[in-house]
């Protein structure tokens, strides 16, 4: 069964996204963006090797998201800063995207991870299991930018009716690459296995090839998840997440 482990959100208001020229009965209202990463364990490797995703925090610095109409296109692009917590699902602040009402052909979104603030574009805790059952705890860390894209296959109607973008990234997936005997020959810091640009970069660099290819995207309620998701006090860490 899919669990949801994550939430991301980013903090910007994107601004008016519509139509030249448009009358403000256009307008249907703010749609919100947010991303759910799932944390499900995945076989990874030969020999059934398991990950599982146990915490952790992504950093959003940009949104880009680019519509089609009657093959007119509308883009809109936002710089902003917030972390998202792995575990809890808690973010920081919402996105507020103002749409125009209309039907949209072709929907995409881009989602930039980045460095801040001291904070890492990503962290991520979990383990391995290989196939005796071994546990190994591991920690990732990428200090780097990487957008992760993604699109909506279906038609978009907007109206009265508000929507959320809510993107599924299954960073699980990340690590597809990483072989057998890349985690045989890996090097434990007192027991962990550290992914870094510094430490296993072998498979740290497996790992980074993937990380903007994982994503799909669907259309939910707004409103149910600002209410599931929303850290009032904007700390990713709110107990009823």
């Amino acid at each position: 069964m899919k669990r949801i482990g994550l939430i991301l959100s980013l903090a910007a208001v994107l601004g008016v996204f519509g139509f030249t020229g448009c009358q403000k009965d256009d307008v249907a209202g703010t749609a919100l963006v947010t991303v759910v990463m799932d944390d499900s364990p995945e076989t990874l490797l030969k020999n059934q090797k398991t990950l599982y995703v146990d915490s952790g925090y992504v950093n959003i610095v940009a949104a880009e998201i680019v519509a089609k109409e009657d093959g007119a296109e509308y883009q809109k692009t936002a710089r902003t800063r917030t972390r998202v917590n792995l575990s809890s699902g808690a973010y920081e602040y919402p996105v507020e995207l103002e749409l125009m009402k209309g039907s949209y052909d072709s929907t995409k979104l881009a989602l930039t991870l980045d460095a801040e603030d001291n904070y890492p574009a990503i962290i991520v805790y979990g383990r391995y299991y290989d196939s005796n059952n071994n546990e190994i705890p591991f920690e990732f860390v990428y200090n780097d930018s990487v957008t992760i894209y993604t699109k909506l296959d279906d038609q978009l109607i907007v109206d009265d009716s508000l929507p959320a973008f809510v993107v599924y990234v299954a960073p699980s997936k990340w690590f597809k690459d990483v072989s057998d005997q890349m985690i045989s020959n890996a090097t434990l810091y007192d027991g962990t296995l550290l992914i870094s640009d510094t430490a296993n970069v072998d498979i740290y660099n497996a790992i980074i090839e993937n990380i903007g290819k994982s994503a799909y995207m669907q259309v939910q309620n707004r409103y149910r998840w600002e209410n599931m998701y929303m850290d009032d006090n904007h700390d990713t860490n709110d107990s009823n997440m």
